[in-house]
């Protein structure tokens, strides 16, 4: 059998095996129930790409400390997602079915067999494990009676630390060979599954796509979670083409609590290391995110600005919306086990003088709804400002009956973020106080333009792009406008 997907980590990774050719005929067979899949990929990709992962699930679907068992999951496909060489977590996502619900006398096992996606990542020691996010999220909304699957949230089913599995779960494999003095390797089993949101099958379902994501960092807010991440690749659609939810919000490796989330945590999970909000409000003051689609309060923050720099004509260095989760502040270097003899310092993220807050994710939903029709975005603060200056580079949506809704939204939208970082902020002698952005402001942005006629009457979906990579690209270019004028179709 030929495996053109993972040879290295088949090879390295003691947990990962070949699955037998009983397991991928009912895989083959289970995979009737989801269509999109068949016509996605022959049975012959599915043999080739197919490879076996131990991971773990939570015995009741809806227990947060429920003992686990140990699972088997079987890829479907290529990785949904690959970090990039240089990154240290060496974060690949895939989407998965279970083995165990393959077999006709497991009861237990759901019908149709359920896909999952299953994050392999190696997690540094001394960040807070994200399950414990999710965690806090998922009992929030059973304390208040929110369904996360009908609201088509981000939910984990399971949490396995290969290096310390745990004492329930008795391992087969080398422990230490799943552990450095800087990281762990982890596996993170959730759902739904989802696919780039510079994918989208028409210009509605992605605006609906990105209020669905709005919605859920107001659910994580009020559960004392920020985010803290909203970047390409954490607002995704989801795949399954017959969900009632285009997309979702994902990833909390970067999150942090609130006030109100440590006191909520340590209430809830009192068998877990304590939150501490001393050490959350300090985490808050970094710098964290992914560049171009940072909030430009955050990316101000600890650099000396004047008005002269706002103002001025700078060159500047475009970051492209090229599909890299790990292009973060504080990203790491990539390795299927990094090597801590290596003199590498890991980089933090960047203290500054300002909290992240809910209003700074808000603006970055901005950012990654623009850089998602544009491909190309600016992570240079005076530039961003700049956008504003003329619509057509904050609003790049053609006048157009059929793109009315979405023309609408670009201009509620940019008008928001105008007034949270307004041009002459900085004017000792005349400054403008920001404005910033509520909630409740961009949840009607977003539910005017879905429940609006104004959309194309007929599907208008992205098409592929390369992103154009040179040294200097200005938003203000014709050219720029002109591609994403019709709204990426």
């Amino acid at each position: 059998m030929t495996y053109a997907a993972s040879d290295f980590t088949v090879i390295s990774d003691d947990t990962i095996s070949r699955p037998s050719a009983d397991a991928l005929d009912k895989l083959w067979a289970a995979l009737n129930d989801y269509q999109y899949l068949r016509v996605q990929f022959t049975k012959k990709v599915i043999e080739s790409e197919c490879i076996r992962l131990v991971a773990a699930r939570r015995t009741q679907a809806t227990g947060l400390e429920h003992q686990q068992e140990l699972i088997h999951c079987l890829t479907i496909g290529p990785p949904l997602f690959v970090a990039r060489s240089e990154s240290k977590r060496a974060t690949r996502v895939y989407r998965v079915v279970v083995e165990e619900d393959l077999d006709n006398n497991n009861l237990n096992a759901p019908l149709p067999v359920r896909v999952y996606a299953l994050k392999d990542l190696w997690h540094e020691i001394g960040r807070r494990e994200e399950v414990d996010f999710y965690d806090l999220v998922a009992r929030h909304c059973a304390e208040n009676g929110i369904d996360m699957e009908k609201a088509g949230m981000a939910r984990c089913h399971g949490n396995l630390n290969l290096d310390r599995p745990g004492p329930h779960l008795i391992a087969d494999w080398d422990l230490a060979s799943h552990g450095t003095a800087k990281r762990h390797h982890t596996r993170i089993l959730l759902s739904p599954v989802g696919r780039p949101i510079h994918e989208f099958p028409s210009t509605m379902k992605l605006a609906a796509a990105f209020h669905a994501a709005v919605i859920h960092l107001k659910i994580a807010y009020d559960a004392g979670v920020l985010h803290r991440d909203v970047s390409a690749n954490n607002v995704l659609l989801v795949e399954d083409p017959s969900s009632k939810i285009s997309g979702f919000l994902v990833d909390y490796d970067c999150a942090e609590m609130t006030e109100n989330g440590v006191k909520l945590f340590n209430a809830w999970f009192n068998a877990r290391t304590r939150a501490s909000w001393k050490e959350s409000k300090q985490s808050l003051l970094d710098r964290t995110g992914t560049f171009p689609f940072m909030a430009i309060e955050m990316i101000e923050a600890n650099e000396p600005t004047t008005a002269d720099d706002i103002s001025g004509d700078r060159d500047s260095s475009e970051g492209a919306v090229d599909g890299d989760a790990d292009m973060d502040v504080d990203s790491d270097s990539d390795s299927a086990h990094p090597d801590d003899e290596e003199d590498d310092q890991e980089p933090s993220a960047s203290p500054s003088n300002k909290r992240h807050d809910l209003h700074h994710d808000l603006e970055s939903i901005y950012w990654v709804l623009l850089g998602t029709l544009l491909a190309i975005i600016s992570s240079d603060p005076p530039e961003k400002r700049t956008l504003f200056r003329r619509e057509i580079t904050c609003v790049p949506i053609v006048k157009k009956a059929a793109y009315g809704a979405l023309r609408t939204l670009f201009q509620v939208l940019a008008s928001l973020v105008n007034k949270q970082n307004p041009m002459n902020a900085w004017d000792a002698d005349d400054p403008t106080p920001a404005v910033q952005i509520e909630y409740d402001h961009i949840h009607a942005a977003f539910k005017a333009a879905v429940e609006s006629d104004a959309w194309p009457l007929v599907d208008d979906p992205a098409e592929p792009y390369i992103p154009n990579r040179t040294d200097d690209m200005s938003m203000e270019s014709e050219s720029a406008h002109e591609i994403s004028s019709e709204a990426g179709s």
